[in-house]
């Protein structure tokens, strides 16, 4: 509920940085529009994949590890999905020189640890839940790298 709770106010306060930055004389370029939106989606799977178990176990009491693992592998799914969505809007934005690629490398590498991590707890190495846990902190911070991309390249 905590993690609920965080994302949420990622998701609002994010929105209103967003509509704050619409009114000014600054023109956004593609990457930060891809950036606002992709901050924006993290901190929405978040919030999702948080109230999710809380849903799930109202009406399954039993909080068996096969249902946890279940609940993983969504969360592996809409990991894996983000990446794919974000590589692809990446190939779409017209730069000549990508901003940050470092940036970019490093989220990406660690991006595949926390999947690792996934794999460990469906495979039963770690707790089910840690690794569930693990997903949802990293799309938290995966939105505020974003956010903190976007406030980089403002002039």
């Amino acid at each position: 509920m905590g993690i609920a709770q965080i994302s949420i106010a990622f998701v609002g306060f994010s929105a209103i940085v967003e509509v704050v930055r619409d009114r000014t004389q600054h023109e956004r370029s593609q990457f930060e529009n891809m950036l606002a939106r992709t901050m924006i989606e993290f901190g929405f799977q978040a919030l999702f994949l948080a109230l999710l178990p809380l849903i799930v176990f109202r009406y399954v009491p039993d909080q068996s590890p096969v249902v946890w693992r279940g609940l993983l592998a969504l969360a592996v799914a809409a990991l894996g999905g983000q990446f794919l969505i974000y590589m692809r809007r990446r190939t779409r934005v017209e730069q000549p020189t990508f901003l940050m690629p470092r940036v970019f490398v490093g989220w990406a590498g660690a991006s595949a640890l926390i999947v690792l991590s996934a794999f460990a707890g469906l495979a039963g190495l770690i707790p089910v839940d840690a690794a569930y846990v693990a997903i949802l902190v990293w799309l938290l911070i995966s939105g505020s790298i974003s956010f903190i991309v976007i406030v980089s390249v403002l002039d």
